[in-house]
């Protein structure tokens, strides 16, 4: 009798390193994170795919409970008072009694209810009713979050296959060239993001604004601690620039701008490469742009020697000559390339601002 109850103790101690998986909803921000990273899709989809998760990590542990109950009864029942000993599955080997009580515990909560594997304890009836009580609940938030997410996706679909379309219409009638239809559909594509962007900027501008500037610091730390210009700026200054930042996504070989272009704006190199090149000398490049390097002031210099002219002047008088501000050189992306784009008009407040 003492080994039989030291045993049952045993298998007591045993069961508790099933709690070494809760340890994973400390790491929920960070899971959801990278799921979030993979399949990018807006708060439904992080829901979605942290509910399954946490569906797997159930079954997991309630698979592991569900044999310990009936390992442990079964050392004093009588036959076929366990659902092990009645379905046969007494005999198996612990891999094979673990998939069975994983199927088991799918099927109770799904609903399913084959009915090849029964209970026969008063315990194991009262585990299955929470199952199936866990498994209605989980199931309304499964589907609430999959409609919506398809009610978005169409919805959203629904508006780019819009624009696409008109850009092909574009293309067959103008015959418009094949580099220029796929910068159109490049900036199609990322629009949305545009849009998210707007919508964030939006809800900050409605914080106080010491907590504006601590959620600026944290939602843009990948901007400000790639760019060297930004790099050293103080906090007030980071949290009024970033949102001002717009992301731009240029596909290998597109010219970032061209020579004779209206410069409208400066830019940042956040991921990629680029460089100035020549296009009537086959676009050889003669300046590598490195990530994290500003590029498109140099254009100021040049156009306030032309317009005679400082640059203080130049800012000065920005609304009246415009037109006459074009670009001197040519930049192109080497590879696929995402920027940081700051408008003139922007820099003009933010000179006014902060006297930079």
């Amino acid at each position: 009798m003492r080994v039989a109850r030291i045993s049952k103790l045993y298998k007591l101690v045993k069961i508790t390193r099933l709690f070494r998986v809760l340890k994973l909803m400390k790491q929920k921000k960070k899971i959801a994170k990278r799921v979030k990273s993979a399949i990018t899709g807006g708060q439904q989809i992080e829901r979605l795919s942290f509910l399954i998760m946490i569906l797997f990590i159930l079954c997991h542990f309630i698979g592991c409970l569900w044999i310990f109950i009936a390992n442990t009864a079964g050392d004093d029942a009588q036959e076929d008072d366990t659902w092990l000993k009645a379905g046969g599955y007494a005999d198996f080997g612990m891999f094979d009694k673990y998939a069975v009580s994983a199927y088991f515990v799918m099927q109770t909560i799904t609903t399913v209810g084959y009915g090849d594997i029964a209970v026969r304890t008063t315990l194991e009836r009262s585990i299955c009713i929470v199952l199936e009580l866990v498994g209605v609940i989980f199931f309304s938030f499964a589907s609430g979050s999959l409609t919506s997410i398809i009610a978005n996706y169409d919805n959203a679909d629904t508006k780019n296959q819009e624009k696409v379309s008109v850009l092909n219409r574009i293309l067959k009638e103008f015959n418009i060239p094949s580099e220029l239809y796929y910068q159109l559909l490049t900036q199609i594509q990322s629009q949305d993001d545009q849009k998210t962007l707007r919508e964030t900027n939006a809800f900050l501008e409605q914080l106080p604004f010491r907590l504006k500037i601590r959620t600026i610091m944290y939602l843009y730390k990948e901007s400000y601690e790639t760019v060297v210009y930004l790099k050293s700026q103080s906090e007030s200054f980071l949290g009024w620039i970033c949102p001002l930042l717009k992301q731009l996504y240029i596909p290998t070989e597109q010219y970032i701008y061209y020579e004779t272009d209206r410069i409208t704006e400066v830019y940042f190199l956040s991921e990629g490469a680029a460089g100035f090149v020549l296009p009537f000398k086959e676009n050889i490049v003669y300046i590598e742009i490195n990530n994290a390097d500003a590029f498109g002031d140099i254009d100021f210099v040049v156009a306030s020697g032309d317009q005679e002219m400082n640059i203080e002047e130049m800012f000065e008088n920005i609304n009246t000559v415009t037109f006459n501000m074009v670009r001197q050189f040519t930049v192109q992306a080497l590879e696929n390339t995402t920027l940081l784009t700051l408008s003139i008009k922007n820099i003009k407040r933010m000179q006014k601002q902060f006297n930079a």
